[in-house]
């Protein structure tokens, strides 16, 4: 009796043990507008605008949003702090991530939060950006985009194509 709890015990035990760990994904997007700090500074976007470098699926996006602006649609110009971006010019999820043995690898993905005050790149290495739409005039898609505590955003843009 004793040599079969013993053999049920142990087999509950590897079974239990077997099973496949399950990572929670490197990124959270929140269904809001891009809001978040930049260098413990509370930042929140009010417009942007993109330029396509390339063909549908070739080439490149280059994304900018801004709190703070001069102007309207392709004519804003940011003033403070601000949030930019580039990307295959395709929708997709594009993970975040920065080799720094290996600065021209080619799945190196960042976003750069810039602080005005003190002129400061602060590079996003973690979290993703999803671009969910482009259409002939528009951009749209969600960050999460951490680079420390005080530094990162996460939420909602649309953002005019500029070209």
């Amino acid at each position: 009796m004793k040599k079969n709890f013993l053999f049920l015990s142990m087999l509950s035990i590897a079974a239990f043990s077997c099973k496949e760990d399950v990572e929670d994904p490197a990124y959270n997007f929140k269904e809001q507008n891009l809001t978040g700090k930049i260098d413990n500074t509370d930042w929140a976007y009010q417009t942007g605008y993109a330029s396509q470098d390339g063909s549908n699926s070739e080439g490149t996006i280059y994304i900018t949003l801004v709190q703070g602006h001069t102007g309207e649609g392709c004519s804003t110009w940011p003033e403070g702090d601000h949030v930019f971006f580039t990307l295959p010019n395709a929708t997709g999820l594009y993970k975040l991530k920065f080799d720094f043995n290996n600065w021209d690898a080619e799945d190196n993905q960042i976003v750069t939060l810039f602080d005005q005050e003190s002129t400061t790149n602060n590079f996003a290495t973690e979290g993703a950006v999803e671009i969910t739409e482009i259409t002939s005039t528009q951009i749209s898609g969600r960050i999460d985009a951490r680079s420390e505590d005080d530094t990162f955003v996460n939420g909602n843009f649309t953002v005019t194509i500029c070209n």
